[in-house]
Formats: C-alpha cells, sequence, structure tokens
C-alpha cells in the first residue's frame, strides 16, 4: 500500500487559523494573493517529512534563512514579510506547520508566535545569532548559485507587495523599503540580468522610493529611471506610459522639473497616438493631466496648472468614478482634488480650494 501523503498546512489569516493547503486557500497576506516558487517540476522539489532526525533543519526553516539573509539588517523585519517567505518555502515542499514552526521562531529568536494572527502586524530586529545561521545555510549547496535563486526568489514576494495600486498595501510596501533596497544592490552587485527584472516591478519601485523617501533615495531612484529607461525600449506603449510618468515624476521630486517636463511630454505622446480609450475615457490620461499639473505648480505656471486640472475632474474618466463612490478609486480622486485645490489656492480662490480640500477628505475617510 502507498505511503499516505504529509497534507501541507499553513496559517489562514482570513480564518484566523491552520488549514491544510491547497493552491486555493493560502492566504498568507488575507487577500488573493499567493507567493509559490515555480522553481522546477513536483518530481525535483526537495521532499521532507514531519518526522525528521531531532535537531536536524527542517527545509522550510532554511529556505526562509537563506532568503532573510538578503534583507537588511539595519532594519525590523515585518511578521508579513515572514509569513510570506514562509509561504514561498511551503510551495515547494509537503509538510505541515508544526514541523517546522518552532524552528523558525527559534531561529529568529523570537518572543512571540508570529503564525499567530494576533502578532501579523508587528516587526522584528535579525538577531546576532542568525549570522551564523546564515553562514550554514548559504553553504549547504554550491553558493553561487543558490545566492542568485534565492535573490530572485525574494524578488518575485516583494513584487506581490509593490505591484499593486492606490495604496492597498502602502504601510507595508514603506516598511520594506531598507529591504526593497538592499535587494537591487545585490541585484547588482551580483549582475542579475536586467531581464530578469520585469518592467512594471520596476517601476511601481520607483514611484514606492519617490513616495516614502527611502534614506539615500535620490541615487536609488536615478539607478531605477536608468532601469526604467532601459526596459522602454521593449516595453508595450501601456507599460511605456507608466514609466514615462514616473521617471517624470522623479525628476520633478528631484527638483529637474526640465527633465520632468520631457517625460512628461513623452507619456503624452502616447496617449496623442492611441487611439482607444479616447483621452476622456482614459483613467491613465487623468492622471498623467494630474501629475502635469503638480510640475506646474512646482514651475510656478498656477493658470496651466488649473487649465490641467479642471480638465481632468470634468472628464468621463473622473464622472464615472465618482458614481461608483466607494468603488471608484477613492484614493486617486483624493489626489485629483488636492492638486485641483493647490491649483486654486495659488490662484487666490481660496473659497473654491477649501471645496476642494474638502472634497479630497470626504474621499480619504
Amino acid at each position: 500500500m502507498a505511503e499516505a501523503t504529509v497534507p501541507k498546512q499553513v496559517f489562514n489569516s482570513d480564518t484566523k487559523q491552520v488549514q491544510n493547503y491547497s493552491p486555493q486557500n493560502v492566504l498568507v497576506l488575507g487577500s488573493s494573493s499567493q507567493v509559490t516558487s515555480d522553481s522546477g517540476s513536483d518530481s525535483s522539489r526537495p521532499t521532507t517529512s514531519d518526522d525528521q532526525r531531532q535537531g536536524e533543519r527542517h527545509y522550510v526553516t532554511s529556505k526562509t534563512l537563506a532568503l532573510v539573509n538578503f534583507c537588511s539588517t539595519k532594519a525590523a523585519i515585518p511578521v508579513r514579510l515572514l509569513l510570506m517567505i514562509v509561504e514561498f518555502a511551503c510551495s515547494e515542499v509537503q509538510c505541515s506547520l508544526d514541523s517546522y514552526r518552532a524552528q523558525v521562531i527559534d531561529s529568529f529568536a523570537l518572543k512571540f508566535d508570529p503564525f499567530d494572527y494576533r502578532h501579523v502586524n508587528k516587526s522584528f530586529q535579525i538577531p546576532k545569532k542568525c549570522n551564523k545561521l546564515f553562514r550554514q545555510v548559504s553553504g549547504r549547496v554550491d553558493e553561487s548559485h543558490v545566492k542568485v535563486d534565492d535573490i530572485l526568489s525574494l524578488g518575485k514576494i516583494y513584487k506581490k507587495v509593490f505591484c499593486v495600486e492606490d495604496g492597498e498595501e502602502w504601510h507595508l510596501q514603506q516598511q520594506l523599503l531598507p529591504h526593497l533596497d538592499k535587494w537591487f544592490s545585490l541585484v547588482e552587485e551580483n549582475q542579475i540580468l536586467e531581464s530578469s527584472l520585469k518592467a512594471d516591478f520596476i517601476t511601481l519601485c520607483l514611484h514606492a522610493f519617490g513616495k516614502f523617501r527611502w534614506t539615500g533615495w535620490e541615487d536609488r531612484l536615478r539607478n531605477l529611471c536608468k532601469k526604467c529607461l532601459e526596459h522602454c525600449k521593449s516595453a508595450p506603449d501601456g507599460i511605456k506610459e507608466r514609466m514615462f510618468r514616473e521617471i517624470g515624476e522623479t525628476y520633478r521630486k528631484l527638483g529637474n522639473h526640465t527633465e520632468a517636463e520631457k517625460f512628461f511630454g513623452k507619456a503624452r505622446d502616447i496617449h496623442d497616438n492611441c487611439k482607444s480609450p479616447s483621452k476622456d475615457d482614459s483613467h491613465t490620461y487623468q492622471i498623467w493631466r494630474m501629475e502635469s499639473a503638480r510640475c506646474k505648480i512646482d514651475m510656478g505656471e498656477y493658470q496651466s496648472a488649473h487649465e490641467l486640472m479642471k480638465e481632468c475632474l470634468q472628464s468621463k474618466a473622473v464622472k464615472n468614478l465618482e458614481e461608483k463612490g466607494e468603488l471608484g478609486r477613492p484614493y486617486l480622486r483624493c489626489r485629483m482634488y488636492f492638486e485641483m485645490a493647490r491649483s486654486c489656492e495659488k490662484l487666490g480662490e481660496f473659497r473654491d480650494a477649501k471645496q476642494y480640500c474638502n472634497r479630497a477628505l470626504e474621499d480619504d475617510n
């Protein structure tokens, strides 16, 4: 008789309990997002048993240590990142939560159980004892191969966090910036091919670094702008337009308004050559108007900024969003109302500025 397979178990933050694994119910993040490995067929992946010898490190523990090794030691590790890394490791083996839970907790000298949903928003520092464990894990097989493989694996996890819109994960993104910054440094140090990095991921990382201004953000932004420009050569127009807008917004934040206007112009050219949807129906064109207006205000061109925002808010695209209420991207509308308020204030139209500020606050709540 064939030996029964040990069911894989994971923590589900929606149901607040441990459950058997299936690709449909892995919800460590409490959402439909799932991070899984694609490092080979089932037959080529490592296998583990819950009946491991005492003192032997579990595969999930080793993989978790290998990936955490590439996080920054200067910043706290969010528990949510740890859970995503554990989930990634679990996608490669058949195992139960009890087989590695104690090892993970002990490896990081945690004084709480990260698999308990009540601790999901906590963070922890990497203890010094991990240095020895990191060295042990990195030497388990060919180090150069594992290093690149694990760096790319961690990149897949970051992609799940940063490739979202409208602030869905901004608190976590802000916590992860020092770790993402180290990750990009590792990519550069190990000369990992730029083709391994997806254009949309790089673009949204550029957005996040510009938004939260992590220490040394100017240099990181300039490097990411270069990476975006390299990907622009082969990117489809939709991604290329977003890249040009983000590069333009980056140069605005860096105070180089000439370069900002240049790239906002490149994004506009894509819209000019696009037949569908029309500019009035296009959400991305309204975002272009808003970001261009923001640059105009910085340059002192208040009337031009006001006209751009007026056209933006009167467009069909924005009117449709307003009709949808909470489902109509309220955070985006909030930003648009705020930029309109800024242009009104600069033109001395204080009553209108107050009204748009109030609308921004209403959508923000």
